[in-house]
């Protein structure tokens, strides 16, 4: 998806938002009734006689408010008239309303129900635009609890937490994002082109037109006053939410009243189509699990029929009308931004109801050159986001979002105290209104400090984490300041639950970095699993090994209803590792470091520096991973020569082992010894899927330990890591080891001796795992080889074993085979000469979904693998864009690759377009995966139409994205050959009519599969 659409996560949380909005609004009135019991009629007679009119909102919902019906089943809009006229809260037409202060459950209220409303078309905006709206609201809904906890006396805790964990609940398999998205632009595209097509304005604004037409006095009384001020400010209509267009095409399109029978009744009149379209939209809406497979397919039929009838009421060709079909922006943004700026815009009149803003002056007048946002000092940002984090809604955030939103080039939108407009033309004003600005912000933010933490609940408490346990009161606000990052370390966190933990970071958008999740405890997963259901606002950042990545997507998918966002980890460049390496050396550095130990320093690091430019690309791809280059410069300050033939991940791990264990016994047979037993134990552990140690282990350990004259507690700690701070032998303590490689090793060391010394073969010892886990043992199977290598016991039969275990057509294996071939091969002609062997009278595999293209290239190259005569490589178009060298060795062999790419960004279609007219000679052929609208438009533009263009969609957009493609080619009005469809493909009938709308013949291609569509232009071949 581009990469500003929001993520599935975000969409599962929109649609709880939702939800709880009216949930916590159904509290409030539950809370604050005067019903009582009574009728309505009694109710205005007794409670609101001087209100009386105000019965006449609630006629129609008279029965089902008289009813036993629990408030939770009541519309939100049904819920926001009874609180406001029929609930013990402020009278109607009080100013705290619509405060901005948001001090009030009045103001929050009214906020909550408003982005209800706003929040409906949230697809359309971006992923940061929607995720901060989405922090708003939930911000406001606790908030809420907390005004009903405080005036009613109440515990309503539990209802917080519900909220949050509601946020992000499990969502089922089905949930079909991706149409909701590209639905939700189809149908604002079309119908701005309705509006655009059908409105009878002639040059006048809805203002004048309305007044003049139907002799209105208010004509924009329907709008809310965020849709006056884009009507004011004359905003396109392509940047007009979808409900504003809607109100356009029933006000000033020469439509039938709003409430005629045409509006409802079934035909094919333009007023029922469009209340079709708007159904549709609501039904996309509210669906949070299950989808209609025969929507997308309903909305296609809509909008044909709506075209016809357009071009029944213009006289126009549908080739004419599909011309002027406007862009559709990525996302909307600036739509829904009127509504927030409308309320800083917005005065109190004495009468306390709200007057409109004065339409702007400087409509036309071009905005000022800005600063960006950078130009904020660190300073500046620092309390910027500590005042979001701990004062969300006070003054300082207020100045704090008009001083970010002018620095991004807004500036025209900011009012002083007196509602002056500002024209900045100059540098110089731009900075005096900065510094005033910064400066009015730390005022405000010193004074809200003054005012929060001179509360009598918060003397004693944590200015950070609000806990009362002293040990918390070093986490202070001077840190959050000054250090980068707070040690929540186990001492000062000892005494706070779980549970306690998820309430306080419900208060904050925060990131978990979980580093090394396929070395996780049980317990670790559990709590990391916990944190996934209950805190929708963080961000959680896993690294593995690419073994346990399907099962961590399966785990987030079950916990959010979204995917992972794979990234995999390229290590230092050149220029990062040689920094790495000074920043090590310099920390070895004190104060009592003689001049002449820092010269020796220096002149190691240099040479280290030397040493890392004269490595080859394998080598150089070795010190990449910071792990590796540390235990490496460890090794260099300790013996540069032997850190020289540390050139493998196995002599790697074997000489940081015996440097760490060497100080504990001088016989190195003893280490041996040692070194054997954990082995053992790390086997063991391994088959069991933990990286803990039991008790029994520990003993074993210990006193092997004391027969071989090592201190037990120094030797476990040089090797092993403790859970306890303070007591290495208490008895609630666990070791572990350091990470999963080290734990492999040592298990490959012990599977070595019992090869060597017991004449055992590796491939029946890992019988039990050939079924489905051997992938997660390929580490081991490595480190076993190079350790059979070192100690010249790699035979001709062992080496066919360890052949045979890592001959799979797998990413992970390939990528095995080929480090084994760089560390071992040339060292050992066993393994040299079986390699050259792999996959005899194999073929590759026609299909390689997600596999590193150097990877197949090295096995293409240096197996006796055969390759296909046609191969299909699926990839992401990064990946694509890499594929280079790999497309050539292919095509040299006879080989036809076809690649499929699927396009995540949209800047990845210009540098795919790049890379595919540079292998333009040869014989490539190429599917682009497409998912949304915005990214089909695009491509439309860019293609070189000498070549078919092949596209392949998600099979539920498939009938809204043909709909896209077909708009799209006349719009960029392509002369056209041929459209090629799957014989498949459903609704055949009513694509057939689409593609004679562009001129065409129907052509079905049985090699198609159904979800992909193949155009060509006449420009093909010339």
């Amino acid at each position: 998806m581009a990469s500003s659409i929001p993520a599935p996560a975000t969409f599962a949380r929109l649609h709880h938002t939702i939800k709880y909005i009216q949930r916590i609004l159904a509290e409030v009135h539950k809370n604050f009734s005067l019903l009582d019991g009574r009728s309505l009629d009694d109710f205005f007679e007794q409670e609101k006689s001087k209100q009386s009119w105000a019965k006449r909102m609630f006629v129609d919902h008279k029965d089902l408010i008289e009813s036993a019906t629990p408030p939770e089943e009541f519309d939100c809009h049904l819920l926001y008239k009874m609180i406001k006229y029929m609930d013990g809260l402020a009278k109607y037409n009080d100013p705290a309303w619509e405060s901005n202060a948001m001090d009030s459950i009045e103001s929050l209220v009214y906020f909550v129900f408003r982005e209800w409303d706003e929040l409906k078309e949230g697809f359309v905006l971006s992923e940061q635009s929607l995720s901060r709206r989405l922090d708003g609201v939930q911000d406001a809904l606790v908030r809420i609890v907390s005004k009903i906890e405080g005036r009613k006396g109440i515990d309503l805790k539990h209802l917080k937490v519900e909220v949050h964990k509601e946020f992000n609940s499990s969502l089922s398999t089905s949930f079909p994002y991706i149409y909701k998205v590209s639905s939700q632009h189809s149908i604002h595209r079309m119908l701005v082109l309705l509006y655009k097509q059908l409105n009878r304005l002639n040059g006048k604004s809805v203002e004048a037109y309305r007044k003049e037409t139907f002799e209105i006095r208010s004509p924009l009384f329907a709008f809310t006053p965020a849709e006056k001020m884009m009507l004011r400010k004359n905003i396109c209509p392509e940047k007009m939410p979808i409900r504003l267009v809607f109100k356009l095409l029933e006000r000033v399109c020469g439509l039938e009243r709003q409430k005629s029978p045409a509006w409802s009744e079934k035909s094919d009149r333009m007023e029922y189509l469009l209340t079709r379209i708007i159904k549709n939209h609501q039904e996309i809406v509210y669906s949070a699990q299950n989808l209609d497979y025969d929507w997308p397919y309903e909305l296609f039929q809509l909008f044909e029929k709506a075209l016809e009838v357009t071009m029944k009421i213009t006289g126009r060709t549908n080739q004419e009308i599909m011309k002027e079909m406007p862009d559709e922006p990525v996302h909307l943004n600036e739509a829904y931004s009127c509504s927030v700026l409308c309320k800083t815009l917005t005065s109190c009149d004495s009468f306390g109801t709200i007057s409109d803003p004065e339409p702007s002056s400087l409509a036309a007048t071009p905005p000022a050159s800005l600063p960006s946002l950078e130009s904020l000092s660190i300073d500046e940002i620092n309390i910027a986001c500590l005042f979001q984090a701990v004062c969300s809604k006070g003054p300082a955030v207020r100045t704090l979002v008009t001083v970010f939103q002018s620095f991004k080039g807004d500036i025209a939108k900011v009012k002083s105290g007196n509602k002056k407009k500002l024209g900045l033309t100059h540098d110089d004003e731009v900075k005096m209104l900065r510094e005033q600005l910064c400066y009015d912000l730390l005022q405000e933010c010193r004074k809200e400090l003054s005012e929060k933490y001179n509360q009598a609940s918060a003397k004693l408490a944590s200015p950070v984490t609000w806990s009362l346990h002293p040990a918390h009161k070093k986490l202070t606000i001077d840190k959050v300041f000054t250090e980068p990052e707070i040690d929540y370390s186990r001492k000062s966190m000892k005494r706070v639950q779980k549970n306690d933990i998820m309430v306080l970071m419900q208060n904050l958008k925060a990131m978990f970095i979980v580093d090394s999740y396929d070395e996780a405890t049980y317990q670790a997963k559990e709590l990391i699993s916990d944190i996934l259901h209950t805190l929708p606002r963080s961000t959680i950042i896993i690294t593995t090994k690419q073994h346990a990545v399907s099962y961590i997507e399966m785990k987030v998918f079950e916990a959010t209803g979204s995917d992972c966002m794979l990234l995999k980890v390229q290590g230092f460049g050149e220029d990062k590792q040689k920094e790495y390496v000074r920043n090590f050396f310099q920390l070895t550095l004190t104060s009592a470091t003689s001049a002449s130990e820092k010269a020796e320093a220096d002149k190691m690091c240099t040479e280290m520096e030397t040493y890392l430019d004269s490595l080859d690309k394998c080598h150089r791809e070795f010190v990449s991973l910071p792990l590796t280059l540390s235990l490496l410069v460890i090794l260099w300050q300790d013996n540069s020569k032997s850190a020289k033939e540390a050139t493998t991940l196995t002599r790697l791990y074997q000489k940081i082992i015996r440097y760490t264990l060497k100080r504990f016994a001088p016989e190195d047979s003893d280490v041996r010894r040692w070194i054997l037993a954990l082995g053992k134990i790390a086997w063991q552990s391994l088959n069991r899927s933990s990286q803990c140690l039991t008790n029994k282990d520990e003993e074993k350990l210990m006193d092997l330990g004391d027969s071989l004259g090592l201190q037990k507690k120094q030797v476990l700690t040089a090797v092993l890591q403790s859970t306890s701070e303070d007591s290495t032998l208490d008895n609630k303590n666990y070791w572990t080891f350091s990470h999963n490689s080290q734990q492999e090793f040592f298990a490959a060391e012990y599977l070595v001796r019992q090869i060597v010394s017991h004449d055992k073969v590796l491939s029946v010892m890992l019988e039990s795992c050939k079924a489905n886990k051997l992938h997660r043992y390929l580490q081991v199977i490595e480190f076993v080889a190079g350790l059979l290598a070192l100690e010249d016991e790699l035979s001709l039969e062992r080496a066919d074993d360890i052949i045979g275990l890592i001959s799979d057509q797998t990413p992970c294996a390939f990528e095995v085979i080929k480090r084994l071939a760089h560390d071992i091969s040339s060292e050992n002609e066993h393994f040299h000469s079986r390699l050259k062997n792999l996959f005899q009278d194999k073929e590759l595999r026609r299909t390689l979904d997600n596999f590193d293209p150097d990877c197949v290239q090295w096995i293409i190259e240096n197996t006796a693998i055969r390759v296909p005569a046609q191969v299909m490589l699926i990839n992401s178009a990064r990946s694509v864009v890499k594929m280079k060298t790999l497309l050539h060795t292919l095509t040299q062999k006879s080989s036809k690759p076809h690649i499929i790419a699927t396009i995540d960004n949209m800047n990845d279609i210009e540098d795919l377009m790049t890379f595919i007219e540079d292998l333009f000679e040869l014989s490539v052929g190429y599917t682009l995966h497409i998912q949304n609208s915005v990214d089909l438009h695009m491509l439309i533009r860019t293609w070189n139409w000498h070549r078919p263009l092949c596209l392949r969609f998600p099979q539920i957009l498939f009938p809204l994205l043909w709909w896209e493609l077909k708009v799209s080619l006349m719009a960029a009005d392509i002369k056209l050959s041929s459209i090629k469809f799957s014989e498949d493909v459903t609704h055949a009938v009513d694509f057939r009519r689409g593609v004679e709308q562009l001129g065409l013949e129907w052509v079905a291609d049985s090699s198609l599969d159904a979800s992909e569509v193949v155009v060509t232009s006449g420009h093909v071949g010339e």
